[in-house]
């Protein structure tokens, strides 16, 4: 079993697809990475680790994009004979 995090809109996406989502937007405002930060009200620390893949987005970066978090959680069961 594990469990894997969605965000969602109205179509399900992935963490890296949240993260494409940020960077883009920074790229078409042609800020730097603390400037960035700064007009989501975060640390430049904390949003180069969710680019690194070191941190999950949190609420604040998925408020900004309109997205909430899901957990999507996948079992797998395995049919054993017993001898």
């Amino acid at each position: 079993m594990y469990a894997q995090y969605a965000y969602t809109e109205n179509t399900m996406w992935r963490k890296e697809d949240v993260i494409k989502q940020l960077k883009d937007e920074q790229k078409a405002k042609t800020l730097s990475l603390r400037a960035y930060a700064k007009t989501l009200c975060v640390s430049p620390s904390y949003l180069s680790d969710v680019y690194g893949g070191r941190r999950d987005p949190g609420p604040a970066l998925l408020d900004h994009l309109e997205l909430e978090r899901k957990v999507v959680t996948t079992v797998t069961y395995v049919k054993r004979r017993w001898r």
